[in-house]
């Protein structure tokens, strides 16, 4: 059975018009809430955040939450988030959002980064790159191809100067490094760290584990880094569990039909194991078990369609296996502070109450030194 193509809504059947609905359904997940009001409060005040990295396991949404940052002023149509910032001047574009992609080096990688804000902010500007006198606007995104890295490094930064830019969010930023290659991947944090001081921009990026290599580099580099977290659900947490299950429901109310939450509840345990937890997961399983109800012409998907679309055993053992990895060296960020302070500590007296006084501080001239000068203890 050939399926029409999926072009508009007008000439789709009610199975494709649900199959969309849960392609663009939006889910207010636990998770995705956390993540979205930790990156609105580095926006909020982005003079104490410099690059923020979102990382978690492969398909847990990551893409879903950048989508919905990117609309800054409206998240979904209907969603209960609050607004990522406030409304915006005509013409500014307060948020950009690109994608990293793959190259050879670092020169490539960087260059497509740039020429990617470039395409989005597309902002005729003038020559003023490379400091010629003015001529006729380029337009953003247009001719810049043959441009160095120099002068596409300051068109970038005068167009997010120019529309007012909080934030650039870049989705896959796991793409940006190399991390086998330490000088290239210290080049690339650097250029990152440049491009938001010098445009007073908050970087935003989104990826897995691997972004938190950055850290790594060095001091100087990882101080103005801020971790979030976004993990998958893990079914042995109780809260977990039931959040997972909310989200499968939304899906199932998202295609009432094909979808129906009563008949694959029972299924619970194979739809959280095959998609490792991730919500992102779930999502693509479910759109292609609708793709093979409707061809097959099931009226509704059944737990047959569900085990004809799962991930293979062993995409499923390197999903879990990945993100229980990526999970301890998260926790190991943050649990061996205690143990910093008790060695910073040891044998040093806590401070009390007293305000401390700089030893060896000069007096004005003339101020009398009471544990020397006994002449108004003798009157």
């Amino acid at each position: 059975m050939t399926l029409p193509a999926i072009n508009g809504t007008a000439s789709l059947s009610p199975a494709q018009k649900e199959l969309k609905a849960v392609t663009k359904a939006f889910v207010e997940h636990s998770f995705l809430v956390d993540a979205y009001m930790k990156i609105r409060q580095a926006l909020m005040l982005p003079e104490g955040y410099g690059v923020v990295l979102v990382v978690g396991p492969a398909g847990v949404g990551k893409s879903a939450l950048a989508s919905a940052c990117a609309a800054a002023q409206a998240p979904a149509p209907g969603s209960s988030l609050p607004p990522l910032l406030l409304p915006s001047p005509p013409g500014s574009i307060p948020i950009v959002s690109v994608a990293a992609r793959t190259g050879t080096t670092f020169m490539s990688r960087w260059k497509a980064l740039l020429l990617d804000i470039l395409k989005v902010t597309n902002q005729p500007l003038t020559e003023a790159a490379d400091g010629s006198k003015p001529s006729a606007p380029v337009v953003a995104g247009r001719g810049y191809e043959t441009f160095s890295i120099p002068r596409l490094e300051s068109a970038a930064i005068a167009s997010l100067r120019y529309r007012g830019t909080v934030a650039v969010i870049v989705d896959e930023g796991q793409d940006l490094a190399p991390f086998d290659s330490k000088l290239d991947s210290i080049q690339m944090a650097k250029s990152l760290k440049h491009l938001g001081s010098a445009t007073g921009t908050v970087l935003v990026v989104f990826g897995s584990y691997a972004l938190l290599n950055f850290l790594d580099l060095s001091a100087q580099l990882s101080r103005r880094c801020s971790v979030v977290h976004f993990p998958r659900y893990d079914v042995a947490k109780p809260a977990d569990r039931s959040n997972f299950q909310r989200v499968f429901s939304n899906f199932c109310s998202a295609a009432p039909t094909m979808l129906p939450y009563q008949q694959l509840s029972p299924a619970f345990p194979l739809l959280y194991t095959a998609s490792g937890g991730g919500t992102g997961n779930l999502r693509l399983w479910l759109v292609r078990a609708i793709g093979t109800a409707t061809a097959a012409g099931a009226p509704c998907v059944t737990t047959a369609h569900l085990h004809a679309e799962r991930l293979t055993d062993q995409t499923i053992q390197q999903m879990f296996e990945a993100a229980h990895s990526g999970e301890e060296r998260f926790a190991k960020l943050y649990s061996t502070l205690d143990a910093t302070i008790a060695s910073i500590f040891s044998g040093v007296p806590f401070p009390t109450s007293t305000v401390p006084t700089l030893s060896g501080q000069r007096r004005q001239p003339g101020k009398r030194n009471p544990h020397r000068d006994l002449i108004a203890a003798a009157a």
